[in-house]
């Protein structure tokens, strides 16, 4: 083998579905949960300062909850419909996705017939 076809079997490009790197992994983990605990202690500082009772009037409910409940069922609230909403776009993008593939392949298949 030459020295040339050596040096291109190095630069090759990960093929498609190879996890990465662990160490990638393991960076994009560390700066995610650094991310996580400080929205967390974000979010608890604020409620710490806000203790007291605030009425809740929604569509045709009122009652009187403690802010901190408020501002903590906000978060986790607004978490699930960013997560649902990532999972739309992820759906969404696999289905055109897989749309081209097949429309790619009944090209070529017409292409050999």
């Amino acid at each position: 083998m030459s020295e040339e076809s050596a040096d291109r079997s190095k630069e090759a490009p990960a093929a498609k579905g190879v996890p990465e790197a662990p160490e990638k992994s393991r960076a994009r983990f560390r700066w995610g949960a650094v991310g996580l605990a400080l929205l967390v202690a974000a979010v608890a500082f604020l409620a710490y300062q806000n203790i007291g009772n605030v009425p809740v009037r929604a569509f045709w409910w009122e009652f009187s909850l403690p802010l901190v409940v408020v501002i903590v069922a906000t978060s986790i609230l607004t978490l699930v419909i960013q997560i649902l909403l990532s999972l739309v776009a992820r759906w969404r993008r696999h289905r055109w996705r897989h749309d081209l593939k097949r429309a790619v392949r009944n090209r070529r298949r017409k292409r050999q017939k």
